[in-house]
């Protein structure tokens, strides 16, 4: 009887068209994937000879290590007396890991521009990929010389045997050295690379795809545990996160760079300071102190007794230690992001208003404080949830 129903289908032309169409178009929608910007998310890396292979990620953090070192090089180098150290746009005052945006980058340009395909990369590619990675984040040195005074005690000895003791202001030189450390993103690249309408079109379907967001920024169950293993059998809520962030509603002024590492009220919050960190318009500049966007998220997290290293600093650095949530699993206590890889902007979910819009607790710039918003009016579309929530 089965083999009979079996025969009858296959005889008829309009179902086998369907059959085939079934078993097809998904092999079509692959190799189109494969053959597109997007195989980057499937790349492997090898060498010459095709023995040692390692995913595109996995490259990208070496090339990460690299650069490090090459921080420290600079710092370590004996030229100074003193070394300051500049992260162009971080509001997290450490390194910016633009891997993602190396990779969306070189996929665009060598897809789109050269034609070429990247999921299998060996060779002179790996070395274009290498040079677009230092393309992307350099470092810059200056030297600057200043006199400074210190006081010097001065023993004087007299006629009478007596000693007397006074000080004086002695001038001595010390040699400054600055280390700017510029990561570049995809958006700055479409004009440093000159790109099309359509490589800029192509590019911004990889950056606010959820299919590359969450196919390369990951994080392992080995990855979660390290993380959780940091609060021991403490329970963290959701709620118990948003409770906490609605605390300083409507009480702290923005402040690029601005970070407390304390817990409760920060006595200068409020008082006028300089913008000295570098990567926004208001730095040099007189405001009252405050929280940037992510070092909010920071305070939030050590009022709750939470140690610094299971949220760290930077938006970027906070977004690496969580998982993509799709928008309709989105739960308070969740993260909200500008971009997918966390760069500039950071909020807490607190839930939903009538119309089932998503509402975000944020250290907002331009409302100049901490406040709720709908995620929609502030561009909020990504959204990650923290190793810590990921057993509720």
């Amino acid at each position: 009887m089965k083999y009979k129903i079996i025969l009858s289908v296959l005889r008829n032309k309009k179902i086998r068209r369907i059959i085939l169409l079934a078993i097809f178009i998904p092999i079509f929608l692959i190799f189109a994937v494969l053959a597109s910007p997007f195989a980057i998310l499937f790349s492997v890396i090898s060498d010459d000879g095709g023995g040692v292979q390692i995913s595109a990620m996995d490259y990208m953090s070496s090339l990460n290590a690299q650069f490090i070192k090459q921080i420290d090089h600079e710092v370590d180098d004996g030229t100074a007396d003193e070394y300051k150290i500049i992260y162009n746009g971080s509001d997290g005052g450490s390194v910016i890991d633009n891997s993602l945006d190396v990779l969306m980058v070189f996929s665009v340009l060598e897809n789109e521009r050269n034609k070429k395909q990247v999921l299998r990369l060996s060779g002179a590619d790996v070395v274009k990929l290498r040079n677009k990675y230092f393309q992307m984040n350099y470092i810059n040195t200056s030297y600057k010389e200043q006199i400074r005074t210190k006081k010097v005690k001065v023993v004087t000895k007299h006629d009478d045997g007596t000693k007397s003791v006074s000080y004086k202001d002695e001038e001595y030189e010390v040699t400054i050295k600055t280390i700017i450390v510029t990561s570049l993103s995809a958006d700055e690249m479409k004009r440093v690379d000159n790109f099309s309408q359509k490589e800029v079109r192509v590019l911004n379907q990889l950056i606010n795809s959820s299919v590359f967001y969450g196919g390369l920024n990951y994080l392992t169950n080995e990855d979660i545990k390290k993380i959780r293993d940091k609060i021991g059998d403490r329970k963290i809520t959701g709620d118990d996160i948003v409770k906490m962030a609605k605390t300083l509603e409507g009480r702290v002024k923005y402040f690029w760079g601005g970070k407390y590492d304390k817990k409760g009220i920060n006595p200068n919050w409020g008082k006028p300071r300089k913008v000295t960190s570098l990567g926004s318009k208001s730095t040099g500049t007189i405001r009252p102190y405050g929280l940037d966007c992510s070092g909010y998220v920071t305070w939030v997290f050590i009022n709750l007794d939470m140690p610094l290293e299971v949220i760290g600093h930077g938006a970027r650095n906070q977004n690496a230690k969580c998982v993509p949530v799709a928008k309709e699993y989105v739960k308070a206590g969740d993260f909200a992001f500008l971009t997918p890889t966390g760069r500039k902007h950071i909020g807490i979910v607190t839930g939903f208003d009538t119309d089932g819009e998503v509402l975000v607790i944020h250290e907002s710039s331009s409302i100049n404080n901490v406040a709720v918003s709908r995620a929609s009016d502030i561009g909020f579309k990504y959204f990650k949830r923290h190793a810590i929530l990921l057993d509720e």
